[in-house]
């Protein structure tokens, strides 16, 4: 079968895989994993590392970051860390976001209002922390609310909500020890958070905290976790990047490639959690964090069962039949397949560009236009999240004019008054689910996608992410 992918994958996929696929992924043997909880003061030990926690701190000038305290324990270490790795990593995947973001914002369509609305989303979010560091969908808890912003989520998951809040700051160029030094202790404390609520186990760092879509939160997490450690080249972020993706190798389902809600489901993958599971690979890869090449060709298998025969150019949810049925079923609480349309086909032709479709491939070519036609939905802030990724790589005019109708009216409909100030809520596919928290940090990353991640498909994104020397 793996031949037979091989041979069936374009050439560019092949080329792919000999600059940025290395062997080196191994199962942890360690064995067990202890939780230590959120207590303020207790000293982590997770996935091989030791630092203490220090309960909310407000002198930034003492805040402990995390690249001056930390410990390195090399004796806790395992195959699998492969930190020598990510020590010869090069740094430069997200380098958009420092010096030359400027840059980048004026030449792909980003404006000032665009960075305003942005401020005044990381205002909200660094508003609504809690103290040992992490955030929840259900925010009003926190001290600084109490219930004057609308809006929660019913979902459980401290760590997907704490990843999903820092990735914003992250986005923007914020890390412990660069960017707005007003929000470098509040990516630190949620940093933190993330790596002592992570689990150890034989397969890797799991960050699964909640029974209700648990590899959701794990991958959301992951690329939280990747994407700091590329950044700051913190040995301790590194480590625990590389375990997180090896749980996610682990967790791929034996079926048919793709990922589900539990790790290595026999029911086979769904798409919106694969497209989560590829994003953490990909920004642990521009990490210097190994993924072995047959984690890929399984997804590719995974994505060949689930695209229609017409094209090739558009995505089902569980199958390509799901792109000719009603899915809802007699409660009427099922999504119809209308709301999931929209979504996958972005999900999977981002995950086809990642994974080594040339720009002019045809059914890309067809993907695009399909996205393009349907253009921005007011509502579905999930579908736009992906589709603006899949035509931001994808340039030209056909990203242009997607942004001119997409970037005002988002800026537009941003809460500017009260404690909701800066935040974003609006009635749509899933908003409900996530709730406020949700809303406010995937509409803040659609507006930092001019310098988030260089296009694919320019020389310079290309020779900076998969330097060839």
């Amino acid at each position: 079968m793996l031949l037979l992918l091989h041979l069936y994958l374009p050439d560019s996929f092949r080329v792919f895989q000999e600059i940025i696929f290395q062997p080196g992924h191994s199962d942890n043997s360690d064995g067990g994993f202890e939780d230590l909880g959120p207590s303020a003061a207790a000293p982590i030990e997770h996935a091989g590392f030791a630092v203490s926690v220090q309960a909310a701190p407000t002198n930034v000038s003492t805040l402990p970051l995390l690249t001056q305290p930390m410990q390195w324990n090399p004796g806790a270490t395992t195959a699998s860390f492969q930190t020598e790795s990510f020590a010869n990593a090069r740094f430069t995947a997200f380098d958009g976001r420092g010096d030359g973001k400027g840059l980048l914002l004026s030449q792909h369509g980003g404006s000032e209002g665009s960075e305003k609305a942005v401020a005044l989303g990381l205002e909200w979010l660094a508003e609504h922390q809690h103290p040992n560091g992490s955030w929840d969908y259900d925010f009003t808890k926190a001290l600084k609310c109490r219930g004057k912003c609308r809006n929660p989520g019913p979902f459980t998951s401290s760590n997907s909500a704490t990843a999903l809040a820092i990735l914003p700051f992250l986005g923007a160029g914020i890390t412990p020890t660069s960017g707005d030094v007003r929000y470098r202790s509040v990516v630190d404390r949620g940093l933190r958070f993330l790596l002592q609520n992570g689990r150890r186990r034989p397969e890797g760092l799991s960050f699964i905290d909640t029974t209700v879509g648990p590899m959701y939160h794990h991958g959301i997490a992951t690329i939280a976790i990747c994407e700091a450690a590329a950044m700051t080249q913190d040995p301790v972020l590194k480590a625990a990047a590389q375990q997180a993706v090896d749980f996610i190798c682990y967790a791929q389902s034996p079926t048919d490639g793709g990922w589900r809600y539990e790790p290595r489901d026999l029911k086979g993958g769904n798409t919106s959690i694969f497209g989560w599971q590829i994003m953490a690979l990909k920004s642990g890869q521009m990490g210097g964090a190994n993924v072995p090449p047959e984690v890929f060709f399984k997804a590719q298998r995974f994505l060949d069962s689930v695209v229609s025969i017409d094209d090739g150019a558009i995505y089902g949810y569980l199958s390509r039949e799901d792109l000719h049925r009603d899915t809802r079923g007699t409660d009427n609480r099922a999504r119809p397949w209308e709301e999931y349309r929209r979504a996958t086909p972005a999900i999977g032709l981002l995950s086809q560009m990642y994974m080594g479709w040339n720009v002019d491939h045809p059914a890309l070519v067809r993907g695009v236009q399909y996205i393009a036609d349907m253009g921005p939905d007011p509502n579905n802030l999930y579908y736009n999240y992906y589709a603006t990724q899949v035509l931001h790589h994808y340039g030209g005019e056909t990203w242009n004019r997607w942004n001119l109708q997409q970037r005002d009216a988002l800026i537009a409909r941003q809460s500017l008054e009260g404690h909701e100030r800066g935040s974003w809520y609006f009635d749509g596919p899933w908003n409900d689910d996530g709730g406020r928290l949700y809303t406010t940090s995937l509409a803040i990353l659609i507006l930092e996608v001019y310098y988030r991640h260089l296009p694919l498909y320019q020389t310079q994104a290309a020779e900076l992410e998969f330097p060839l020397d």
